[in-house]
């Protein structure tokens, strides 16, 4: 018998997305799919996000529930500000989002 966190542990960085596609591309072999998932109540926004797949998720106007992996990357950069003229030293971090296919 698998102990508890064996289980959980197959969960990890994965999540489901709800949503309606607003637009898709097709890059570099890949299709990029823009969904806007609803807001939590009617005072707050909808978040919108991109999910990258190898088959299209649907079209425009189409609602979508989809299982992601999640991944990301980070970059840490150093400029000068242009008011101060203080060197600033900052992490730049990215999200990707991928959609779970068989």
């Amino acid at each position: 018998m698998a102990q508890p966190q064996e289980n959980v542990a197959e969960l990890f960085n994965v999540a489901t997305i709800r949503g309606r596609i607003d637009s898709s591309r097709f890059a570099d072999g890949k299709h990029y799919t823009t969904v806007t998932t609803p807001a939590r109540d009617a005072y707050s926004h909808p978040s919108t996000l991109e999910i990258g797949s190898k088959q299209s998720l649907g079209a425009k106007g189409q609602d979508l529930t989809v299982g992601v992996s999640i991944g990301g990357s980070s970059r840490t950069n150093q400029w000068t500000d242009s008011v101060t003229g203080e060197q600033k030293k900052g992490t730049f971090y990215r999200v990707h989002l991928n959609a779970i296919e068989d």
